[in-house]
């Protein structure tokens, strides 16, 4: 168990791990030679069926893994404690949790690229954890913030000629934003005026 904020912990070996990729590619042998700035940005319009299968695979075991260790991931993510207790192992359900995330990120780097991830990571959970409350409704609501933002993105991609990974995440942030302020101004409304 790491003295440091698990976040931290993630972002140091997210660019640990992107650091070993990216020396892995520039050297002649290594065992993925290429483009390193379709690497790092992604090329969604290169994305072939070979890859489409592989994200589908790695979709639906991270489907299916949320879907049959709902309950341990949800008590081990909030309260270890009384998942010990129920005995579902809150430390293996952690490492599994990370395997889970790190797949899933991997396969995402052929479409996205490895330094636009987080932002598909973050953002739409982030978007949906400011709307709405209960967990596989947040859950839902990020899907479908995550889709729009894909969909959104490579539209607007099209049309104006941008980068079609950055405009993705470009919309899943703005996404993130609109949510603060829907939240922001929900509170507003809630709260009773002041004399």
């Amino acid at each position: 168990h790491s003295p440091l904020p698990e976040d931290t912990t993630i972002g140091v070996l997210f660019v640990g791990f992107l650091a070993f990729a990216v020396v892995l590619m520039s050297t002649e042998s290594g065992a993925y030679v290429g483009d390193l700035n379709r690497f790092l940005f992604g090329s969604v319009l290169g994305v072939d069926n070979r890859d489409l299968i592989r994200e589908a695979v790695v979709a639906f075991i991270a489907i299916a893994a949320v879907i049959v260790g709902y309950r341990a991931l949800l008590v081990s993510t909030f309260d270890p404690t009384q998942a010990q207790l129920l005995g579902l192992r809150p430390k293996l359900t952690h490492g599994i949790l990370l395997v889970i995330v790190a797949v899933s990120v991997v396969a995402s780097f052929e479409a996205v690229g490895s330094m636009l991830v987080f932002g598909f990571l973050t953002a739409p959970p982030a978007a949906a954890a400011l709307l709405v409350k209960r967990v596989p409704v947040m859950m839902f609501v990020a899907v479908v913030i995550g889709s729009l933002s894909v969909v959104v993105g490579l539209l607007i991609s099209f049309h104006a000629h941008t980068a079609p990974s950055a405009t993705m995440a470009l919309c899943a942030v703005i996404a993130f934003v609109i949510a603060i302020v829907v939240r922001a101004a929900g509170s507003t409304i809630r709260r009773p005026a002041t004399v």
